[in-house]
């Protein structure tokens, strides 16, 4: 169903977009061009002088001025391809008499099929608001089909990189529609071009409600930090909050400064802040829907018919046995196991999984067996796997050890169990070494949790480092390219 849904979405999109071509191509040999305000009712138009720079490209038809808006407004049509620049002097004569003498300079531009466009400044052609809601109707789309698929990742137990893309992306497309419609109703949209600048600063208007948000976000972290400081010691990993914290701050006077900070600004080119909002904004909208899927994967619960149970490992004690973190993840595994036998008779496999590192006495997975046998699990229901030295090799060793056992494991109903901030990686980290396992959390102390969730994060980010550098990268060309009209 998934590939469904992009499909007919993507043929929605296709079709609004050569609808809204086919309409405004079919009105687009012609234009009516904005100018200014004439500051005056029954304002007359006595006399009009033009002059072209490329004749042979258009022909003007005339002038009016608009009676609800008292705007002034040239008519023109295409007659050939090319570009003109259009001198424009007209004589306007007001009720009492007075005589303005109106200067107007226009470039247009002749196209595709014959196609108008004002590229003066903002650029404008006719049907601009077909091209408007157009945009609309696809954002609105958008964001049905993205929460439907985000919904039903939840639903199914799927958690991955894909459900926090469709996540993020429905979120921003909101946020998007939700500012440009605002900006539409009061009657900010005058022409496609000024609809353009609207959207590239839609990124700003996130950052501003994210703001708030962000910041507690980043005192609570700080907070948890010096927490964990005063009970797990002064180390590099236990400053992650901090870090992160003050690296949001310094992004945010680079970007928002002169908004929350009245006559504060640093001096840089425009097109870089632009860069940088948007850069900003992918980052805070990964954070937050990696944030919150996380939280749903932990509270998911998985249906008791599991064949294996893998046991991600992490540090043993100098003694050989488990930390209270590694016991938590192993309990958390018998007791699910426990309640399957309950409900449905049917018992699982164990798979410890962790290696040996080269300051501990055993390896991780012979740790974690012997102490499923003092809980008096049997030892031929546990199936150790004790190469692994990090969290994708314990899934893609675990899956080795499975197989030499049991055949293909895609044919086997797999769980893993780990630590509450690990989860939502361990979703990821099964899917990328191609089988599909569910989740069973275990809890941990609550002033360790934050930081660890930022480290599992961060490591997110990392393990799929080049999708979004690529991702980022299309993001700043797409919004610098819309952004330019208006440069």
């Amino acid at each position: 169903m998934r590939g469904k849904k992009f499909k007919i979405l993507n043929l929605l999109i296709l079709i609004i977009v050569v609808v809204n071509l086919v309409w405004v191509f079919a009105e687009g040999q012609s234009m009516t061009a904005h100018t200014m305000k004439i500051l005056a009712d029954d304002c007359k138009i006595k006399d009009v002088k033009i002059k072209m720079s490329n004749e042979g490209v258009i022909e003007f038809l005339g002038c009016h001025i608009d009676p609800d808006d008292n705007e002034f407004l040239i008519d023109v049509r295409s007659i050939g391809k090319g570009d003109t620049r259009l001198k424009l002097i007209a004589t306007i004569e007001y009720p009492n008499g007075n005589i303005l003498k109106l200067k107007v300079k226009k470039h247009f531009e002749i196209g595709f099929f014959g196609f108008v466009m004002d590229t003066t400044g903002m650029v404008d052609f006719n049907n601009y608001k077909v091209s408007v809601f157009s945009v609309f109707l696809a954002q609105i789309l958008t964001i049905i089909f993205m929460l439907w698929e985000y919904l039903d990742n939840n639903r199914k137990g799927e958690f991955s990189y894909s459900m926090v893309a469709c996540g993020a992306l429905a979120f921003f497309s909101f946020v998007t529609l939700a500012f440009g419609a605002y900006k539409y109703m009061n009657h900010a949209v005058k022409t496609f071009g000024s609809y353009i600048n609207i959207v590239a600063d839609t990124g700003q208007v996130m950052l501003l409600l994210l703001t708030p948000f962000m910041f507690a976000m980043s005192v609570f972290l700080t907070i948890s930090n010096i927490w964990l400081i005063r009970h797990e010691g002064k180390r590099l990993v236990n400053t992650l909050g901090i870090g992160f914290g003050l690296l949001w701050i310094i992004g945010t006077l680079l970007t928002l400064g002169p908004f929350i900070f009245f006559n504060f600004t640093i001096p840089m080119p425009s097109i870089m802040r632009y860069v940088l909002i948007y850069v900003m904004c992918y980052f805070e909208c990964m954070f937050i829907v990696t944030g919150f899927s996380a939280v749903l994967a932990v509270h998911y619960k998985p249906k008791h018919d599991r064949d294996y149970i893998i046991i991600l490992g992490c540090r043993i004690r100098k003694d050989g046995t488990p930390t209270p973190l590694l016991k938590g993840r192993v309990d958390a595994a018998i007791r699910f196991e426990q309640k399957q036998f309950e409900e449905t008779g049917k018992h699982a496999i164990f798979v410890p999984s962790g290696g040996r590192g080269d300051d501990e006495v055993l390896s991780e997975a012979e740790s974690m067996k012997n102490y499923l046998l003092e809980k008096g699990i049997p030892e031929e229901r546990i199936l150790i796997e004790d190469k692994s030295a990090n969290t994708f090799e314990n899934m893609k060793f675990s899956k080795g050890v499975i197989e030499g056992v049991s055949g293909n494991i895609k044919k086997k109903k797999i769980a893993f169990a780990t630590t509450n901030y690990h989860v939502f990686r361990g979703y990821v980290l099964s899917r990328k070494n191609d089988f599909v396992a569910k989740g069973i959390s275990a809890g941990t102390r609550r002033y360790f949790y934050p930081n660890a969730f930022l480290r599992e994060f961060i490591g997110l980010l990392v393990d799929q480092l080049p999708r979004h550098i690529m991702y980022v990268s299309i993001l700043c060309l797409f919004f610098l390219i819309m952004w330019l009209p208006s440069w």
